[in-house]
């Protein structure tokens, strides 16, 4: 519970008449403004934020109020994180718990965070298991306090990669979050169908959409711009979890962006081949975990 915190901040939503506020916050963007009277010994105690915000060099003053601008929290939001109310009255849907989130993270008013992330893995854990990429990209990858959060949604992919390999928002993900996903150990997807997507991702980190067609011809500069795109993802593929079988076809036609080739007189792919595991099926990483585990 936030005892604390909402009897605090709950005398920042007072009338001007009942209470003496010397700063003003405006908050959204034009025509949506809203206006929030509030008293600066309050917000600067509560929000280290707001300590550095309403000083002298950051706020403006009309009429000895200081004027503050806030655009980019909505006042629902805004009006939120004012007045708290006790944990059973919260009813807002995720998508705005994930706002306050961040509107909580940019304020730096920590436990308020600590809070409403509790509160989403307990009451909303099922909408979250459905929508893990949406909650890592609105909120969770994007703020470090939330990284119980992020574990949640991490797992559930690595569980079920079918929710986002293979769909256009795999390819829009951020290069931070992909690698964050390849360096897991419990990916339930074989890694040369891994290897797939990640050259599916690279293409379309890469390359306009009309650019690359069916029956593109690669030349060795397009596929140049594709390693210096998938540096830091192709060192976290796990060969040695791809079948010899599948090599010729599936990393021949994109050698050059293979790392740690051992010469430039030995053939790089021959190398992998030698390298990669023999067996007769390819395994998913958790798959191969619990295997090395029972040798």
């Amino acid at each position: 519970m936030l005892n604390s915190l909402s009897n605090d901040l709950s005398k920042l939503i007072l009338d001007a008449e009942d209470f003496d506020y010397n700063v003003v916050i405006k908050v959204g963007k034009s025509p949506n403004i809203s206006r929030f009277k509030a008293h600066t010994c309050i917000l600067r105690s509560r929000s280290p934020y707001f300590y550095s915000a309403l000083s002298k060099n950051w706020a403006r003053k009309e009429r000895n109020v200081i004027i503050f601008e806030k655009q980019n929290i909505t006042a629902h939001v805004f009006n939120m994180i004012l007045g708290y109310i006790e944990e059973d009255a919260i009813q807002e849907h995720p998508t705005t718990l994930m706002d306050l989130l961040s509107a909580a993270d940019e304020l730096i008013i920590l436990e308020l965070i600590t809070h409403v992330q509790v509160y989403l893995l307990e009451k909303h854990i099922e909408w979250i298991r459905q929508h893990p990429l949406q909650v890592l990209d609105h909120t969770a990858f994007r703020l470090e306090t939330c990284i119980k959060l992020q574990d949640v949604c991490l797992k559930v992919i690595c569980s079920n990669p079918e929710l986002i390999f293979g769909t256009t928002a795999f390819t829009n993900i951020e290069e931070s979050m992909l690698i964050s996903i390849l360096e897991r150990d419990d990916l339930q997807l074989d890694e040369v169908d891994l290897w797939d997507y990640v050259i599916q991702w690279g293409i379309a980190h890469t390359f306009s959409s009309d650019q690359i067609s069916i029956d593109y011809q690669w030349s060795r500069n397009d596929l140049l711009e594709l390693a210096e795109t998938l540096q830091n993802c192709i060192p976290l593929i796990r060969f040695n979890y791809i079948n010899n079988k599948d090599l010729p076809i599936k990393l021949k036609p994109y050698e050059v962006l293979l790392p740690n080739k051992p010469s430039e007189n030995i053939n790089s792919f021959k190398y992998y081949q030698i390298e990669t595991c023999s067996t007769h099926s390819s395994l998913d990483r958790s798959s191969r975990r619990h295997e090395h585990s029972r040798v």
